[in-house]
């Protein structure tokens, strides 16, 4: 889930890549947790251990157990296999005192961005992008679909 303080496409897609980096670290963790190793690398759908390539598991296997077995990873590693991440751009700033920042964007909104992550590369592409939002003085809302 991504949730961003302004509306733009551009902070949201911002958002999705860091939900995106966050979750490729967590897979890391439990990869490292599965394989008993502290360093792993990833390739062709698999992780392995760095330390002896011979030593992989299959991301759609790893995954399957982490919801099979939860109990079975190392304390301080959940098994939710997602991401959820508030983003506010460091350009916008709190105005000082008791004032209001009128320069800022704000929207009541929704909004969800369905990626494909590469499982070679990372690279990431956004499938849909949907944003439903109540537009300022309006009481009925307004949907746009990216696709």
């Amino acid at each position: 889930m991504v949730h961003t303080h302004l509306g733009s496409p551009p902070i949201v897609v911002s958002a999705a890549i860091l939900a995106a980096r966050q979750l490729r670290e967590k897979l890391t963790r439990i990869a490292m947790a599965m394989l008993g190793t502290d360093k792993v690398g990833y390739e062709n759908g698999q992780f392995y251990d760095i330390n002896n390539p011979g030593r992989r598991i299959d991301i759609r296997r790893m995954t399957s157990s982490v919801n099979w077995d939860p109990g079975s990873l190392p304390e301080g590693l959940d098994a939710s296999l997602s991401a959820t991440v508030f983003y506010q751009p460091p350009t916008v700033k709190a105005a000082e005192g008791d004032k209001i920042n009128s320069s800022a964007t704000y929207a009541i909104q929704a909004q969800l961005a369905v990626i494909e992550l590469d499982p070679n590369t990372y690279d990431i592409k956004v499938r849909k992008y949907v944003i439903a939002m109540t537009l300022a003085g309006y009481s009925r809302g307004s949907l746009l679909m990216v696709s």
